[in-house]
């Protein structure tokens, strides 16, 4: 019956339980990543920053971070298994039969496994960069000295950079880097806490009207448009859950079409013969008639371009490159400082901030422009320098290097 009154579709008020169905799904997976994003960006600076207050939690020179204060951590991590539990399996919930076919072809829910572990390795990285402040503050000394000293045998004594570490600390500029990161997590959890659906209207309206008169007529108007699915899968990267905000992305990206019966080629088998004729160059590509909603498409491509952009610039680069730097330096500055235990964490970090950076903007990379592609090229170059840098710190008499240089003297011996 319902073939025959609708073509095939789902009829009116079955479309809009649909739709408000969607919209709870939709809710529920908001409030799942907003308890995360609050775990992170709340809970998890707290108490990093508390570690500096309790004695037996603070970082020391010979040993780096108090094996204690990992404990957290290790709470941390267990809520995110939770999380991103409860999250996925929302975020299915919004897909549509057709849809989950295309994904599955896709291989994007084979790619869960390694996204939920990078998930992890975030958490972990992020608690890193909190916690390393409290580090070079309690072994700072005179390494601002020493790295001005440095800097001016390069760009010479009046320099602006040698000017500033001379006035300043390296763990001034730690924290700065840290509150910077931070700062760009809280206004990713303010977005979460205030997002506005684009279709709320629509939805609010079927639930308190559920006649067939006044339900939408097609079944893309009663599903979540992909600029929706865009920005849920923008805050969910802000909530540390990349899972849910690939999956998201990928469903967003299936709402750019439309249905298509292709009646003027035949129906499916039809369509299926035009295309094994196209790929083996019996037809052009133009005889593939594919049916998009262009206005759709252009909203969905807009916003996945301005979300990738602004997530590289904040999340990537001002929340893990500058930090993964200052990590670098300190541990040339204050190699002959720090204790055995001390540096083998502090290397730990680097590796573990270098892995994030690359790993970060390679799942990012499925879908760029080239904004995005400088962007992201920029951040992997920091994090290969980096790589190097540490190298060298080991294999250098002085343990300082240069990119054109190479290994100079310490300061004391010019």
């Amino acid at each position: 019956q319902k073939s025959q009154d609708y073509g095939g579709r789902m009829s009116p008020v079955g479309q809009a339980a649909g739709g408000i169905a969607g919209f709870l799904h939709a809710n529920r997976l908001l409030e799942c990543l907003q308890q995360q994003a609050i775990l992170l960006w709340v809970v998890l600076p707290i108490f990093a920053l508390s570690q500096g207050l309790i004695p037996a939690l603070r970082p020391t020179c010979s040993s780096g971070a108090a094996d204690v204060s990992y404990i957290f951590l290790v709470f941390a991590v267990g809520a995110y298994f939770i999380s991103e539990a409860r999250a996925w399996s929302s975020t299915k919930a919004l897909a549509s039969a057709p849809e989950m076919m295309v994904l599955r072809t896709f291989g994007v829910l084979r790619a869960r496994k390694w996204l939920f572990l990078f998930g992890m390795l975030e958490i972990i990285n992020l608690y890193n960069d909190l916690t390393f402040p409290l580090l070079s503050y309690h072994c700072q000394g005179d390494l601002s000295q020493t790295w001005a000293e440095s800097l001016a045998q390069q760009v010479g004594p009046d320099h602006f950079g040698v000017v500033l570490l001379r006035r300043t600390h390296v763990w001034h500029l730690s924290a700065f880097c840290t509150v910077a990161s931070v700062l760009v997590g809280l206004h990713g959890l303010f977005k979460l806490l205030n997002f506005q659906f684009i279709s709320e209207g629509h939805y609010a309206q079927s639930s308190s009207q559920y006649t067939p008169m006044t339900m939408a007529s097609s079944d893309e108007d009663c599903r979540i448009p992909g600029e929706d699915c865009m920005q849920i899968s923008y805050v969910a990267e802000y909530a540390g859950v990349p899972s849910v905000a690939r999956l998201s992305q990928e469903i967003g990206l299936q709402r750019r079409y439309v249905f298509d019966a292709k009646e003027s080629l035949g129906g499916a088998l039809g369509s299926a013969r035009i295309r094994e004729d196209v790929l083996f160059g019996k037809l052009n590509r133009e005889s593939i008639h594919e049916l998009r909603d262009a206005e759709q498409q252009e909203r969905v491509d807009d916003a996945l371009s301005l979300n990738l952009r602004s997530f590289l610039v904040g999340k990537v680069i001002i929340g893990n490159v500058l930090q993964m730097w200052m990590q670098v330096m300190f541990l040339q500055l204050a190699f002959d400082k720090l204790g055995g235990e001390a540096r083998g964490k502090l290397v730990a970090r680097i590796a573990l901030s270098v892995t994030h950076v690359i790993l970060r903007t390679w799942f990012k990379m499925v879908k760029c422009d080239c904004c995005a592609l400088v962007l992201a090229s920029f951040a992997v170059s920091v994090a290969v320098w980096a790589c190097v840098k540490a190298y060298f710190v080991f294999t250098c008499p002085s343990h300082e290097w240069h990119l054109l240089a190479g290994c100079i003297a310490a300061p004391s011996a010019v």
